[in-house]
């Protein structure tokens, strides 16, 4: 117990937890350290790949003015859509075959070639036929 009362015991404990204090300062202070390198090097790395991206994009810039300037006559419009077959059309056709309408007449009433209608026709009934021998 006397050890407790002595005064150079109550010096030794405030040196060893004044060390212990400074041992844990310097090791956060190279910590933090540590990390503003890493964070800087980060940044450098994301400032390289921003400068490549703008010197890239500037490049396709330029290539695409240039392939602006080539250009000898403007592109043609897609030519305007023929009277065909849609599936809309094929419903139609169908079922006014159904109900027994000539082939001119449903060529007439959908706007189509008759051949279309005739191919139409077989093309349904051999998908039926096909149909009947694999059931």
């Amino acid at each position: 117990m006397d050890w407790i009362v002595h005064p150079i015991s109550y010096y030794f404990l405030l040196a060893v937890g004044l060390s212990l204090s400074l041992f844990l300062f310097i090791s956060v202070k190279k910590e933090n350290a540590g990390l503003r390198q890493e964070l800087a090097a980060e940044r450098r790395q994301r400032d390289a790949a921003m400068i490549a991206f703008q010197s890239s994009l500037s490049r396709l810039e330029v290539a695409l003015q240039e392939a602006g300037e080539h250009a000898d006559a403007p592109a043609m419009p897609p030519p305007p859509p023929t009277a065909s077959m849609n599936i809309n059309k094929r419903g139609q056709a169908l079922r006014m075959h159904r109900r027994g309408e000539s082939l001119e007449q449903i060529a007439a009433t959908l706007q189509v070639p008759r051949s279309e209608v005739e191919l139409l026709l077989k093309v349904h009934r051999a998908v039926i036929d096909q149909a009947r021998t694999d059931g």
